[in-house]
């Protein structure tokens, strides 16, 4: 019995980090519409990036782990990955643009 109330848990917990990343990805296509053409694809990377992380945590509801299959490591690895990168890119535009 404690095994399927944990088991419910991390899917629930799953499902709603799910939704937030979903948030997340949402938000920054909202924001799209006034960012500066510079920033417009990163921006968009952005988005796509929280989206598929979202997607990537419906999945491990179904797998059971972020590690395993080795594929749902690789995943949330890039996903991480193209959030990570598209941050620095935007925080790093910026504050170039802020000392001009």
């Amino acid at each position: 019995m404690n095994n399927i109330l944990a088991y419910n848990a991390c899917q629930s917990y799953n499902l709603i980090e799910a939704f937030i990343w979903f948030g997340f990805g949402g938000f920054c296509m909202f924001k799209l519409r006034k960012t500066v053409a510079a920033l417009k694809f990163n921006q968009m990377m952005l988005a796509i990036g929280f989206v598929a992380f979202g997607i990537s945590d419906l999945v491990e509801i179904r797998t059971g782990s972020w590690w395993h299959p080795w594929w749902m490591l690789l995943w949330k690895a890039t996903c991480l990955i193209v959030i990570g990168s598209c941050i620095w890119k935007i925080h790093k535009h910026r504050q170039t643009s802020q000392t001009d």
